[in-house]
Order: structure tokens, then sequence, then C-alpha cells
């Protein structure tokens, strides 16, 4: 709707059109550019054409346009990946100036049902991460989370989140009535995986895995028009 919507004021109202391209162009040159972070989405005809003049425009045209880059930083296109954003370490200074917590904190609710999560770092930062780990996501959440968490103690969903780009695998129950049963739940996934790796994954026709492969392709394709 939104495409459609910019063609048909293209078609019938460019100085509209001109306008708004005018206020992003302002946006992007008006303001500070320390951190500064632009998403470009394209196909790969697409993104290829257009890498190098992108990268031209951020680190030349970009930074003589505006004053608020100093003379060394002209010319160099950081990855945030590596290096610190220089607006994560004023935040963190922040936090811990306005908010008096502890390492760790628990908040009490009267509710019967709560969502239950645990998860942590399995890889490190720029680490590859190869794409049988969403196969192991998806296996997990649809057969040991599910049996377990949601057929076995009641809850009414269990998740596997896989981040890729930051090497985290967290699980996650939804209206769940336990915690405690749930935790250890999640404790008991790397023996049970090691288990099905051995036997019923094993398999050269293995269902399961045909299927956690499949959900795996589907997760990161979506669903059909």
């Amino acid at each position: 709707a939104v495409v459609k919507d910019l063609l048909d004021s293209a078609n019938n109202n460019w100085p509209a059109v001109v306008e708004r391209l005018e206020r992003m162009r302002q946006a992007i040159i008006g303001t500070s550019l320390e951190g500064v972070i632009i998403n470009f989405s394209g196909d790969d005809e697409v993104l290829s054409t257009v890498k190098d003049p992108l990268k031209k425009f951020v680190t030349r045209q970009l930074s003589l346009l505006h004053k608020s880059v100093p003379d060394e930083g002209k010319g160099k296109l950081l990855n945030f990946k590596t290096v610190n954003h220089p607006w994560a370490l004023p935040a963190q200074e922040s936090m811990k100036a306005t908010m008096s917590v502890d390492e760790y904190e628990a908040i009490l609710a009267s509710t019967k049902v709560s969502y239950v999560g645990k998860g942590g770092s399995l890889f490190q930062l720029n680490e590859p991460v190869s794409g049988s780990m969403s196969v192991v996501s998806r296996y997990l959440q649809n057969g040991y989370l599910w049996d377990t968490i949601r057929v076995q103690m009641g809850a009414y969903g269990a998740m596997a989140y896989l981040y890729s780009t930051e090497g985290i695998l967290i699980f996650m129950s939804y209206r769940d009535p336990n915690l405690a049963t749930t935790l250890a739940a999640y404790d008991g996934a790397a023996p049970q995986l090691l288990e099905d790796a051995s036997s019923t994954l094993s398999a050269q026709d293995s269902v399961d895995l045909t299927r956690a492969i499949i959900g795996a392709i589907g997760h990161h394709d979506g669903r059909a028009p």
C-alpha cells in the first residue's frame, strides 16, 4: 500500500514527492552525523549496483556537506559490530546514573501465568553462524519445548529464538503456570538434543529433521502472499 501510494503521488502530484525527498535530505545532512546508520534494502542486483556509490556518499560527499564531521572522521566507514557505537557509551553511563537496581531483579505480579525465558550467547561477536543452527532452533521449538512445556506442563506456548547476528539463543514460554520446572526444562534441552542427534535425527530418512529444515526455511522466507 505504501509503495502504491508513492507511485500514485509520483504520477499525479510530483511536487509533493519532491518536498518529501527534500525533507529526507535535510534530515540526513541537517543533523549530527556522529554514529549515523543508513539502512538500504534491495535484491542482490540492486545492492551490488549501489554498494560503491553509497559508500562514497557516506564517507566522502555526506561528510563534506556537514560541519559536524571532524577531519579525521572523513572518508571512514565504521563497522559498529567491531567498534562501540558513539551513542552506546553515553547511554550506558546515563542508565547507571539514573537506575539504582541490583544486578538481579525480580518483579512480583498477582498472576497465575507468566512468560518464562532463559538464554545466552552461543557465539562470539562476528563469529559465523551456520544455517544449521536455525534448524536446531526450530527442532527444539516444535519438538522438545512443545512436548515438554506445552503438552506436559500446561503452558500455552513455547518458543526458541535464534538471533544469528548476535549469536544469542533464547527459550521462552507463554502463559506459563510454572517457573522453576520450566527453567529446569530449558536446562534439559541440550542433553535431550544430544540424545536425539545420536538416535532419531541421525536416520537418513528422519521425519523430524526434515520438518525442522522445512520449518527453518519457512521461518526465513516468510509466508506466501
